[in-house]
């Protein structure tokens, strides 16, 4: 997974991009299902926490990518391919919305330092 989320942070293809971090939240998805079919330990809420979050900070990234898609269509950068839909500033807007529904749903891990660096990261993610 770790190998997944690296690909996905440096390929240039918006669609190989998307197509990785599909894999890396279905994996994360799973995990976490595992997780909670175990044991109702401390440690399994820690774990179950940190899958949750990494799975939230990759849909986040992955949002991010497609708004990029989006913007390079709107300014040009990017053809649009025939048979595709035709991108619009309102989808830009969508997508950005929920970036920001994420990060709302981010602060709710309960195993989240409050006041740490990640915290701090989301605050100021959400300001603007």
């Amino acid at each position: 997974m770790e190998d997944n989320i690296q690909l996905a942070k440096e390929c240039s293809d918006h669609d190989k991009r998307l197509e990785l971090y599909e894999e890396i939240l279905s994996a994360c998805r799973d995990i976490t299902q595992q997780i909670k079919k175990g044991d109702k330990s401390d440690s399994v809420e820690l774990m179950t926490d940190y899958f949750t979050h990494l799975r939230i900070k990759n849909t986040v990234d992955r949002f991010l990518a497609m708004a990029q898609q989006v913007a390079d269509k709107l300014a040009g950068v990017v053809e649009t391919r025939t048979g595709s839909k035709i991108a619009r500033p309102e989808d830009l807007v969508r997508l950005y919305d929920i970036i920001l529904q994420n990060y709302a749903d981010m602060r709710d891990v309960t195993s989240l330092d409050k006041d740490g660096d990640t915290y701090q990261m989301i605050h100021v993610n959400t300001l603007f």
